[in-house]
């Protein structure tokens, strides 16, 4: 019953974008990311409007060159980040123009700060989406509200509640139809992916990120780890905290 009523209140609530609005958006000019100053963490979204948002999320995919190594189609990327961008309640903070910076965020540091030289193209890929993803239909309470209130999302998931809720809203949208953007991956690029963006959604929850964080700052305080070792634990931590 919990499920039942949590997916008719979604359905009721959003939809995926309109054929028109893919097609605006396909045709639309996307500026550079200097343009845009997303290589800056200045980046100021009260610049663009809602249609300028959608834009700056396509360059940061086009700059970090995941339409092509992952072969994506254009207008399957565009329906889907419309899709996402509508899948977000107008609530004060954790709205779609929160979910932008926080993405450009993340781009800034794979691109100046260099980050991408040391976690694969997958990782990189899952990172985007959920950065993009990681609020996806937050109703502006927390945790706490939602346990006390005996919602039917904490019926659901007794931990991290409405992280798992903005996963799951995350795969159902990349399932719904023309919005798959990862339909060309190979099954273990596929996995690789979805767990990083997992991993990452799931981290967002404040409870989890104090209990990381410690594990993190041992890390940074003992010098140069090898970043690269793909066994070592400490990749997991950048990808949890960046």
């Amino acid at each position: 019953m919990a499920k039942q009523r949590v997916a008719l209140e979604c359905l009721s609530y959003h939809a995926t974008a309109s054929a028109e609005s893919t097609a605006e958006l396909v045709s639309r000019h996307v500026p550079s990311a200097l343009q845009l100053n997303l290589y800056s963490h200045q980046f100021d979204d009260m610049e663009l409007d809602n249609k300028d948002t959608c834009t700056a999320a396509i360059r940061m995919f086009k700059d970090m060159n995941m339409i092509k190594k992952f072969r994506i189609p254009y207008e399957v990327l565009c329906r889907w980040i419309l899709s996402v961008q509508k899948n977000y309640r107008p609530v004060k903070y954790h709205n779609w123009r929160h979910a932008l910076n926080v993405t450009q965020t993340m781009f800034a540091l794979l691109r100046t700060g260099k980050m991408a030289g040391f976690i694969s193209d997958q990782e990189v890929l899952g990172l985007m989406v959920a950065c993009l993803s990681h609020d996806l239909d937050h109703r502006g309470t927390n945790n706490a509200f939602q346990s006390k209130t005996d919602s039917p999302l904490a019926m659901l998931y007794s931990t991290s509640t409405m992280e798992h809720h903005h996963f799951d809203q995350c795969v159902m949208i990349l399932n719904s139809e023309g919005n798959n953007i990862f339909q060309v991956l190979k099954p273990e690029d596929y996995r690789q992916v979805m767990d990083t963006v997992q991993q990452a959604i799931l981290s967002t929850d404040l409870e989890q990120y104090f209990k990381t964080k410690p594990q993190f700052l041992q890390v940074v305080r003992n010098g140069q780890p090898d970043w690269h070792d793909s066994h070592n634990k400490k990749r997991e931590y950048i990808i949890v905290l960046i």
